[in-house]
């Protein structure tokens, strides 16, 4: 009897903290999933090769191959949100899963990775802008800062008057720049 009471209590316990703190993934079908135990994998190219979770219900439910996997856009795990995205801004091809850094209006990617330990190391660096209309731009392209970035946060005028730094593609500068902006400029153009 007393083994069944703790047992219970035990399955209760998960049950309340899985449905205080979800994971989920959206699919390209804007369906969003919601689960616990979230797991994934992806093959070089970026594809999603492996994904597993458990249904609110506790089942567990596994996909071993890009075939039979949903085509994930956003994941959610363990509090930080997970996207797919392009290699190469707007490429159809190449993609990969990386964090969102920042949310809002304005989404900023950025990824550093050594995919080598030799002293030849190859280092991937992606720091992206997603814009409102869904488009990837470098942040570290002058000519994207110049011709897109700064034209699009100066339409706000909040953010104009409460912004006093300076326009830099420089990690810390800018995403204090795109936190202020998605803080004031809540809206999509």
């Amino acid at each position: 009897m007393f083994s069944r009471i703790i047992l219970l209590l035990f399955i209760s316990v998960n049950s309340v903290s899985a449905q205080l703190n979800p994971d989920y993934f959206i699919t390209q079908t804007k369906d969003t999933v919601y689960c616990t135990n979230l797991k994934y994998g992806t093959s070089t190219w970026g594809a999603l090769n492996f994904l597993s979770y458990n249904q609110p219900d506790g089942s567990p439910i596994i996909y071993k191959s890009k075939k039979s996997a949903p085509l994930v856009l956003t994941l959610y795990i363990d509090g930080k949100t997970i996207d797919r995205i392009p290699l190469k801004p707007n490429s159809k091809r190449e993609i990969l899963y990386t964090e969102r850094t920042i949310d809002g209006p304005l989404k900023v990617y950025l990824k550093h990775q050594n995919t080598s330990n030799t002293s030849n190391a190859t280092v991937m660096y992606i720091y992206y802008i997603r814009m409102p209309d869904g488009k990837f731009y470098k942040i570290n392209d002058k000519k994207n800062m110049k011709n897109v970035i700064i034209p699009y946060v100066k339409d706000c005028p909040k953010f104009v008057e409460s912004y006093t730094g300076d326009y830099s593609n420089k990690e810390e500068a800018f995403m204090e720049m795109i936190r202020l902006y998605n803080s004031l400029c809540n809206s999509t153009k």
